[in-house]
């Protein structure tokens, strides 16, 4: 298997196996078959995947991934709306009373910065 940019891609790779480096803009499901358009840096191309010529895990394994698209279009991985962050974690496992002071950076306005 060759790693393959999309403006490598000839009538000689007809037929052949490559792997394509690059991100799946659009997926569209149909069935037993599924056709992803491809980006990379140089254009765009349209794969076909079929469960017949593929097999059944592997075609499962096109469906499997659908956030890794998502975070390409979107730009957000899929979460719960939950982040609790350095800070109120420090807290938490301190048991200090303020999230302030668990800063490690904190801001302070009027200091003097020393050399």
């Amino acid at each position: 298997m060759k790693d393959t940019y999309v403006c490598d891609f000839h009538t000689r790779t007809i037929g052949s196996e490559v792997t394509i480096l690059g991100w799946i803009y659009t997926k569209r499901h149909h069935g037993k078959i599924i056709f992803l358009d491809v980006c990379d840096s140089t254009g765009t191309i349209q794969a076909v995947v079929e469960e017949q010529r593929v097999g059944q895990i592997q075609f499962n394994l096109v469906t499997r991934y659908e956030f890794v698209r998502d975070v390409h279009r979107m730009g957000c991985v899929p979460h719960a709306a939950f982040g609790m962050g350095v800070e109120r974690m420090i807290r938490w496992l301190l048991n200090i009373p303020h999230v302030r002071d668990a800063i490690p950076f904190p801001r302070m306005f009027r200091r003097k910065i020393l050399p």
